[in-house]
């Protein structure tokens, strides 16, 4: 397992950002949730990609100005990570 896993389980890397898929029963749920992530990424000050479509939402974490991965992505990560 990779440092970056044992730091954040349930994320891949791909191209360069932590990258994670939830699912949801409907549209609601992937609303609530996704909110939930915004005020996350405000207190953190660091705001990750959210996609969203009716069952799911896809959460991209990155440094946006140096296109890497840094800790405060990894706590970004983790704490989103909490909410599922």
């Amino acid at each position: 397992m990779s440092n970056t896993m044992k730091k954040t389980p349930n994320w891949d890397v791909i191209n360069g950002e932590l990258v994670r898929e939830f699912c949801f029963k409907d549209y609601t749920l992937v609303i609530l949730f996704a909110n939930k992530v915004m005020e996350i990424a405000q207190a953190q000050k660091h705001h990750p990609e959210i996609t969203i479509s009716y069952n799911k939402v896809i959460v991209a974490i990155h440094e946006h100005d140096t296109a890497s991965i840094s800790d405060k992505c990894h706590r970004l990560a983790e704490t989103v990570n909490a909410l599922d």
